[in-house]
């Protein structure tokens, strides 16, 4: 037979499963709706159970919560107390996904070498354990961090290790995510031609699948290359596809950087009236921007607006005499 205790410790161990599960559950709900308080008030109490994993995964869904609500030092915070749990576990999807997510976290708040390290850790993880799927991810994040730091013989690597390991996985997406990112690589290295070259093979190949998802989002990025070459024809109508893309996604958060640019756009030609309605629109969305460079960008946008505006008034405005 089975001792008294025996069962009291199957009991305890239950319940503190089904609780974890039941604070889980309700915290992804209250996420869901958005309803961010509410959901780290819940998620806080994970972070009190002995268990290293459920308070390691806590703290990071605490980071998101606060970043969702624009406040990055408390998110930082919680990212750095995940990260110092997950360091201490032994090797394991778990873990290494954790960094990951820890890592992107890092480098979208501009922490670029917290970003690398922990990225780096997982990478060699995933390495281990050979996934080549998240290690291609992976390659793709590494290789974005390294560029946005200058380092670009690192960023070039780790691109074309993405680009192989997509095509032996044999995901078209993967493959035509990363001719999108050599697109980024070279059009931050001023080369108009190449980048076209892969931002094109990125859309041609993504167009050959049933997924629309993020499409716009590298039309958007052709359509930057025209722009910095002045070829604004090419460049509005790359921008007008993107444009109509992310609003059948919905993919909302980056709408305001394709309508900046189209407002930048009609300014440079005159259409002030255009000009104001695509940055009407941008400023409904700027609120839900965490990326700075996209709102300074908006500003400077408006700024031009603006100053065309007055010009245009100015001259219309008769001479006294």
């Amino acid at each position: 037979m089975f001792s008294c205790s025996c069962f009291f410790s199957l009991d305890a161990e239950n319940l503190r499963y089904d609780s974890v599960t039941y604070y889980q559950e309700k915290a992804i709900g209250l996420y869901r709706k958005s309803a961010w308080k509410e959901a780290i008030s819940t998620y806080s109490i994970l972070t009190k159970y002995d268990s290293l994993p459920v308070k390691a995964q806590a703290y990071l869904n605490i980071a998101l919560c606060y970043r969702k609500m624009n406040q990055k030092d408390s998110s930082r915070i919680n990212v750095d107390r995940s990260v110092n749990i997950l360091n201490r576990l032994p090797p394991s999807y778990f873990k290494y996904n954790s960094l990951l997510k820890s890592g992107i976290l890092f480098k979208n708040y501009g922490y670029y070498e917290s970003a690398i390290e922990q990225l780096t850790i997982a990478y060699k993880g995933f390495t281990e354990i050979s996934n080549d799927a998240k290690k291609a991810t992976l390659c793709n994040i590494l290789a974005e961090t390294h560029r946005l730091i200058g380092n670009q013989e690192m960023a070039t690597r780790y691109y074309h290790e993405n680009l192989s390991l997509s095509k032996l996985i044999g995901d078209s997406l993967k493959i035509s995510n990363s001719y999108n990112a050599l697109g980024n690589l070279h059009k931050s290295l001023d080369q108009s031609d190449s980048a076209i070259f892969y931002y094109k093979e990125a859309i041609h190949l993504q167009e050959s699948t049933p997924t629309k998802k993020e499409l716009g989002r590298k039309y958007h990025n052709l359509g930057t290359v025209y722009y910095k070459d002045k070829n604004y024809n090419l460049a509005e109508k790359n921008f007008l596809d993107a444009l109509a893309l992310k609003s059948e996604t919905e993919d909302y958060r980056s709408l305001p950087y394709t309508l900046n640019e189209l407002a930048m756009l009609a300014v440079l030609q005159n259409k002030n009236e255009e000009a104001e309605s695509y940055l009407k629109k941008s400023f409904q969305h700027i609120g839900s921007i965490s990326n700075q460079d996209v709102v300074a960008r908006y500003h400077y946008v408006h700024y031009r607006y603006l100053k065309s505006l007055y010009k245009r008034r100015k001259h219309l405005q008769p001479e006294n005499k």
